[in-house]
């Protein structure tokens, strides 16, 4: 007993000697937030057609829904559901979502050189249901879309239960890192942000990645280098078009053809020196050679699986500056997608205009800028921003009208045009959480700030937006439910004489413009109001890029045009039925409480 009472007491003495090298420091930070919004249209005349009468399709609905992708752009089938697409016959002018999160940004200082921090949503914005329940794992019935995809996105499920046995709050983790400095350099490791220029394309709100980063800095100089893990290839989906993280079949080979992790890096150079301060990025990816077996052993089929020896490369340019008074954000990111090797055996997705080249080089522009002054409580800021088309006469496969990737960010749009970009996304593109992320367009806006007080700020925000190149989307949508684009398969059947498909005319290339009006208000210390109301006119470009879908209705007995064969004459007479015509502008109020501590 004595024994063992002194080993007791020498263990505690040594635990207790040791605990001060054991310590550690934890700090957390967060936000929450309640939201509501509303939407509606002012007038009988809408995206789709007269309203009203026997055919009332209401407010076009919106698919606000995470997915795996990062960019969801209008395609060619019939049955997508990503984007604006029309109402249920005799749905309702208006529609509304409340949602509600806590975000918490927990600190681990592990020592001064080592600390670890994360990002974790407590929110019931985490289950993409289709807008129905989770019965079992599946929905009921069943959507064309993979269900159930779990992220720390918004998507609002409101006051239904995501499954029979499953709570509306979910617990998701947005990102996390390990922090590690030495005299040299400083390391980071884990799930993270990144941010670049004015958030065009790298916006800090957007979703996380997995990587290694080393930060050097010199001076005034600054440079980073991250490779990415797992870039290319890589799901928790179990499908028969791609291999899974799961061990199993596929396990083996994808440890061979995917463990090389410097196929995808990015590197920065920034340069700070008082009021200026400038950036340069480097981020590219290699696409590994196909075919390429599924975890059952079976081959990709062709359209499904990646080219041979494709490397895609974006390189950036950003420019900071503010005087107090004067102030210049300038970005310009360009996209390339270089092919080698590839003959007419081996041709891509889609029949394309002449002989596949062995090699080609798709190229494509994101550009803005911001500039203004201050004057007392004033602000006044005048904003343009471009991301180039895909015109049919220009690329050079339809692989490039699908998979497009300058889309511009839906956190910086959404302040330059609530409905016409954060909403609709100019009816072209969308985030991976169904926020909008436009492409091919043009953007002009002014903005102005005044502070009422130091703790007040009411603003107005003008926007005009336009097609970059509206030959590039279908006549007349998919003459069923959406907008549609236009491929080289389309103009090729077209010159063939197979297909009565046309672009849309060159002159309906307006988007709309908006007004948007709002405040912020900081109420008490750490407590936030902030409201936004917009008006949005849309353009000609919306008459000509989507069905009328009441016309149809109208002459079809309450019903669309059948998805096969839908590329006829009779078709496209109906669903171009008057588009010019003038769509009633669309009303959206948002407003939102936010604690911040």
């Amino acid at each position: 007993m004595r024994k063992t009472f002194i080993l007791a007491t020498a263990a505690l003495c040594c635990l207790a000697a040791t605990l001060p090298g054991l310590a550690f420091e934890f700090s957390t930070k967060g936000d929450l937030e309640w939201r509501y919004i509303y939407w509606a249209r002012t007038g009988n005349t809408d995206i789709f057609g007269q309203m009203g009468g026997p055919v009332d399709l209401g407010i076009n609905h919106l698919s606000t829904f995470p997915t795996s992708a990062t960019t969801n752009r209008i395609n060619n089938t019939a049955g997508s559901v990503i984007g604006v697409v029309a109402g249920e016959n005799r749905y309702g002018s208006d529609m509304n979502v409340v949602d509600y999160r806590m975000t918490l940004n927990p600190k681990i200082k592990v020592n001064p050189a080592i600390d670890i921090e994360a990002s974790m949503n407590f929110t019931s914005l985490g289950v993409y249901s289709f807008g129905m329940p989770l019965v079992g794992g599946v929905l009921n019935p069943p959507p064309p879309v993979p269900a159930g995809y779990v992220n720390s996105l918004y998507v609002p499920i409101q006051d239904r239960p995501a499954n029979v046995n499953v709570p509306n709050t979910f617990v998701t983790l947005q990102w996390l890192k390990l922090g590690i400095k030495s005299p040299w350099m400083d390391f980071s490791l884990g799930y993270k942000t990144s941010g670049f220029g004015m958030g065009l394309w790298k916006n800090p709100c957007n979703r996380s990645s997995t990587s290694f980063g080393m930060t050097a800095k010199y001076g005034p100089l600054k440079i980073n280098f991250s490779p990415y893990f797992a870039r290319e290839q890589s799901t928790w989906n179990v499908s028969s078009l791609t291999r899974s993280r799961n061990e199993g079949a596929g396990s083996p080979q994808r440890h061979d053809d995917r463990r090389d992790y410097f196929l995808a890096a990015m590197g920065e150079i920034s340069y700070s020196n008082g009021p200026l301060v400038i950036q340069l990025l480097s981020d590219s990816y290699r696409q590994k050679d196909a075919p390429i077996p599924t975890p059952r052993g079976a081959a990709i089929p062709s359209a499904n699986r990646p080219d041979e020896n494709i490397m895609r490369y974006r390189i950036a340019l950003a420019v900071k500056y503010f005087n107090g008074r004067f102030f210049f954000n300038g970005e310009a990111d360009w996209f390339n997608r270089w092919r080698s090797g590839r003959g007419t055996a081996n041709p891509s997705s889609g029949t394309g205009l002449g002989p596949v080249r062995p090699d080609r080089d798709d190229r494509a522009w994101l550009y803005g800028f911001e500039t203004g002054t201050v004057v007392g409580p004033n602000r006044v800021t005048l904003s343009y921003v471009r991301a180039t088309g895909n015109d049919p006469t220009t690329r050079h496969d339809n692989e490039d009208a699908a998979s497009a990737e300058q889309g511009a960010s839906a956190c910086f749009m959404k302040q330059w045009g609530y409905l016409m970009y954060y909403m609709y996304g100019t009816g072209d593109g969308w985030d991976a959480a169904g926020w909008g992320q436009p492409t091919n367009f043009h953007h002009a806006g002014i903005r102005f700030d005044h502070a009422i007080a130091s703790n007040l700020n009411i603003f107005g925000v003008y926007s005009y937006a336009w097609r970059d190149q509206p030959n590039a989307y279908t006549f007349g949508g998919n003459y069923g439910i959406q907008a549609r684009l236009y491929s080289n398969d389309d103009l090729l059947a077209f010159q063939n004489g197979t297909s009565i498909r046309r672009p849309i005319p060159d002159h309906n290339r307006h988007i709309g413009w908006e007004v948007d009006l709002g405040l912020n208000w900081k109420l008490l210390e750490n407590l936030s109001w902030n409201t936004t109301v917009a008006y949005w006119k849309p353009g000609n470009w919306w008459g000509a890029a989507f069905p009328n879908t009441a016309a149809i209705y109208t002459l079809n007995g309450g019903t669309a045009i059948a998805a096969s064969p839908a590329a006829t004459a009779a078709n496209e007479a109906l669903a171009t039925t008057n588009f010019n015509r003038g769509i009633d502008p669309l009303i959206a109020f948002e407003t939102n409480l936010l604690v911040s501590f």
